[in-house]
């Protein structure tokens, strides 16, 4: 198992099922649908983003906290390095 893997099994199941399936645009409407504010799974998101490494990926972290997580303190910065 590999750090990728071990970070996914950290996610609820539909959201891994995301992730594994490349549907990035669907991360943020995942967390509105689901009424998710665990913050926590943002930036764990945040670090898969950096790990897999492609656009796709960050656009759609970078949108999760511009729009779902803006009231964290550091929102705006997540989502700049992601953009």
């Amino acid at each position: 198992m590999n750090s990728k893997d071990i970070l996914i099994n950290m996610f609820p199941d539909a959201l891994q099922q995301i992730i594994r399936h490349q549907r990035y645009d669907d991360i943020l409407g995942y967390f509105l649908e689901e009424n998710i504010n665990d913050s926590k799974l943002a930036y764990h998101l945040s670090v898969l983003a950096t790990h897999i490494d492609t656009i796709p990926c960050h656009e759609s972290v970078e949108t999760l906290f511009h729009f779902h997580f803006n009231y964290l303190e550091d929102a705006y910065h997540m989502a700049y390095y992601h953009f």
